[in-house]
């Protein structure tokens, strides 16, 4: 369901990608693909998005904490400027991904399949 909503759903890209600023879906999607896909845990990797005011080194060490994955697996960060200047995520937008074709055209047939289990 956090695929659905959150993840990444362009056939262009490679990758399982779900990104927000919930520390928790980042930490049930990480262990989704640890436990359910046995995704090797060195190739789940982490960026985020984050505005000029933040420090990166103490986002990745927040975002590390409170997901129990560690720096190891977090990649260099992205900045961008605001459209609004006084409304700003305190630490930025995590980005948890694997890149792998066969996870993504996985993850597509069971969202596709889901759908259909619904709609009966």
């Amino acid at each position: 369901m956090l695929y659905w909503g959150e993840g990444e759903k362009s056939p262009k890209m490679s990758r399982l990608k779900l990104a927000n600023t919930d520390p928790s879906m980042i930490r049930i999607f990480y262990l989704f693909l640890k436990n359910v896909i046995k995704v090797p845990k060195d190739k789940i990797l982490i960026w985020l998005l984050l505005y000029p005011d933040l420090v990166d080194d103490m986002q990745k060490r927040f975002w590390s904490r409170a997901t129990e994955i560690p720096l190891s697996q977090f990649k260099g960060s992205i900045y961008i400027k605001g459209r609004h200047p006084t409304k700003r995520l305190s630490y930025g937008v995590c980005n948890i991904y694997v890149c792998s074709r066969e996870f993504k055209e996985k993850m597509m047939i069971w969202l596709d399949l889901y759908q259909k289990m619904l709609a009966q």
